[in-house]
């Protein structure tokens, strides 16, 4: 018996029920994504799928070019098709590569958005020491059919300054996008 119908019995055998899986064995069933909830009357438990919530981060690209200019390349997933933002700036500030990166990913996230009236606007990113950690603090604006709404995203900088400001990023717009994409 695979792993995967074990644990869905077992979550079955938790509730003391059968699920219409367990009785109907549908084709598409991915346990995974699966909530297990026992019904109101107490007469056996339904499943749920679940779709994916989340943008992911799937790669950073960085390439310094001659006359002192970046080229970032972010690419994110969702639903397993991959978006792209670019962005290239001059290395005239600190922090070059941050602003880039965020920039970079608010361009993947328009992409992502394109058949939709909704787009990200990159606002500020700012490298930060808050409670002894180091981060990457990202605003972001987040226009839907004409309506404003700010926000802030925030991730740990760890050894990869990028790498943290796409996080932030994402941080800030998988709140709405979970929202906007369902």
């Amino acid at each position: 018996m695979p792993i995967s119908d074990m644990l869905h019995r077992r979550d079955c055998l938790r509730i003391r029920s059968k699920c219409r899986y367990c009785v109907g064995g549908e084709e598409t069933y991915d346990w995974r994504s699966c909530l297990v909830e026992a019904l109101p009357d107490g007469e056996g438990v339904i499943h749920r799928m679940t779709k994916p919530r989340r943008v992911k981060f799937v790669n950073l690209t960085l390439d310094t070019l001659p006359e002192d200019k970046v080229h970032v390349e972010v690419e994110l997933e969702w639903r397993g098709e991959s978006y792209y933002g670019r962005t290239e700036e001059v290395l005239l500030q600190e922090d070059i590569e941050f602003t880039c990166a965020a920039k970079a990913a608010c361009g993947a996230l328009n992409t992502l958005m394109a058949d939709r009236q909704t787009t990200f606007e990159y606002l500020k990113c700012e490298p930060i020491t808050a409670v002894g950690q180091e981060l990457a603090v990202v605003a972001v604006a987040i226009h839907v059919d004409g309506d404003n709404q700010y926000t802030v995203g925030v991730s740990r900088v760890r050894d990869d300054p990028p790498h943290a400001a796409v996080r932030a990023v994402l941080n800030a717009a998988n709140r709405q996008l979970s929202i906007l994409l369902t």
